[in-house]
């Protein structure tokens, strides 16, 4: 609840801020999920190879119906772009850390004469993006082992490590896991549950769905804003805010306000 205030608070500041014209406040009236999937990719893929000297390729598709092409996206891109950021962080992380563990028990097998797989290649990650009537969905897929069932849980939890974390140092004097919230304090562990809260705030969903041993698929659903509420916080549920936030949400049939809420 503390974390959803703040954000609403973070909302307010960007209101304040962002004065261009094809935006209100900090919402943009049609931004373009596609074109933002791009420019988040772009920078990850960068910092990835930076970091690690090697990064999988993401591809992009948009597989939008022609029906749905022209229909407007209105949202929050920063808050987007943060949680594209994360979930992507996440599947180059694991992909090329995956990638790694292979080279390196393809050469315990050279060195004790047992080699028998074949060289192994860096698999690429898939990012679908989709728009509806109702919501803008963003799948993220990749290829880096996966997790297991149980450890699903804890990937929701702040500050949660796993083994590999601790054990790996290549990000340690670099920008992979910085970003604008954190002020370019390398803190992990926050980055997931920190993304869902945001999908959430506006009324989305962040899923994961993880086949051990193989890969993760991630579902990002975001509804176009003028529909869906702001879910705030129980304690200041009745606040404007929380109300519809299309035009005539708030008025009832004779044009009247609807001051029942507030009763």
């Amino acid at each position: 609840d503390e974390l959803k205030r703040r954000l609403g608070t973070i909302i307010d500041d960007e209101d304040n801020n962002n004065a261009k014209d094809d935006f209100l406040g900090c919402i943009q009236k049609d931004c373009d999920p596609f074109k933002e999937v791009r420019r988040v990719a772009a920078k990850i893929t960068k910092r990835c190879r930076e970091c690690y000297g090697i990064a999988p390729e993401i591809e992009i598709l948009d597989t939008t119906s022609e029906k749905n092409a022209s229909l407007e996206f209105t949202y929050v891109p920063h808050h987007l772009r943060y949680m594209l950021a994360e979930l992507l962080k996440n599947s180059c992380r694991a992909t090329v850390r995956s990638y790694l563990k292979e080279i390196s028990s393809r050469e315990d097998q050279k060195n004790t004469g047992s080699l028998q797989s074949p060289p192994p290649t860096l698999a690429p990650i898939r990012v679908i993006v989709t728009k509806g009537d109702e919501d803008v969905s963003i799948k993220i897929a990749d290829q880096g082992g996966g997790v297991p069932r149980s450890a699903i849980k804890d990937m929701w939890t702040f500050a949660h490590f796993t083994q590999d974390d601790h054990q790996d140092t290549h990000e340690s004097n670099t920008e992979f896991e910085n970003d604008e919230i954190t002020g370019g304090q390398k803190i992990r562990g926050f980055g997931l549950p920190l993304a869902r809260i945001y999908a959430r705030y506006f009324g989305g969903e962040l899923t994961l769905k993880s086949m051990e041993g193989y890969g993760v698929d991630a579902y990002l659903y975001l509804p176009v804003l003028g529909v869906a509420c702001e879910n705030l916080p129980e304690k200041v549920v009745m606040s404007p805010g929380n109300l519809d936030s299309s035009a005539n949400a708030s008025r009832n049939d004779d044009g009247d306000d609807d001051d029942d809420v507030y009763d």
